[in-house]
């Protein structure tokens, strides 16, 4: 069983991605902005989504990202060099330990904007992080997914250990969202594929010219709300039916 991503993603873009506060009791996350990369150069560029996109998320305190003002149609340029202050420089002591956190080879020195999608820029404490689209993935790719709404099926997860094969099952007839995709794992369910990723994911599904196989890469948080981090990886279906 493989471990270590052999084949990351070039990203191009990411959804900065807000948690509501614990007060509020909503226990949810909103898709708020924007990062794109800028033709073919290694800056990027910001923008917030759009207003009646945000509504929700306003109403349960989201204010906007502390380096940018909520303003509407902004675009701010040279994002990079800002959002990427939230990664580690690869001059500290235990930077290949992070690596390792991410499946990511010790050795490895990706773009900051790839490590941004390969750690999703997560700093404890902090309501922000980020999630590849996946639009840009072709195979052979390998990632990590963090699998959503595990609080609901806990009595499900509390039977599925590291290590454990899971199956993706599209959801087309979903009441809230026709693009969702069901995390099964010993023929039950423990959650969804995160919504900004589910229309790719399930593209790849759907036209069967992709071989997805995916495990549990890593299982933490408590008993009531747990927190399953998978291992992806796609290859492609027809090279591998050919051989």
């Amino acid at each position: 069983m493989n471990n270590q991503i052999e084949h990351p993603i070039r990203s191009r873009h990411l959804v900065l991605m807000w948690r509501a506060p614990e007060s509020s009791n909503a226990h949810r996350h909103f898709p708020v902005g924007d990062l794109r990369v800028v033709g073919n150069s290694d800056e990027a560029e910001f923008a917030y989504r759009s207003a009646s996109e945000l509504e929700e998320a306003r109403k349960l305190g989201f204010e906007g990202h502390p380096a940018y003002a909520l303003e509407a149609d902004a675009r701010f340029a040279n994002a990079l060099s800002v959002l990427a202050r939230r990664l580690p420089p690869a001059t500290r002591g235990d930077y290949g330990a992070y690596l390792a956190t991410y499946a990511l080879p010790a050795t490895m020195r990706p773009t900051q904007f790839d490590l941004l999608a390969l750690t999703q820029g997560i700093v404890p404490g902090d309501p922000y992080y980020f999630v590849d689209t996946l639009e840009s993935a072709c195979p052979p790719i390998d990632f990590l997914m963090q699998v959503n709404g595990t609080r609901h099926y806990s009595d499900n997860v509390r039977h599925v250990e590291k290590g454990q094969a899971v199956r993706f099952v599209p959801e087309p007839s979903n009441p809230y969202d026709p693009y969702a995709v069901r995390v099964d794992a010993l023929g039950q369910p423990i959650g969804y594929v995160p919504r900004v990723q589910a229309p790719q994911l399930g593209t790849w599904i759907g036209t069967g010219d992709c071989l997805l196989q995916a495990h549990v890469f890593r299982k933490n948080g408590t008993a009531a709300n747990p927190r399953i981090v998978l291992f992806v990886q796609m290859r492609d279906g027809k090279r591998q039916a050919a051989e």
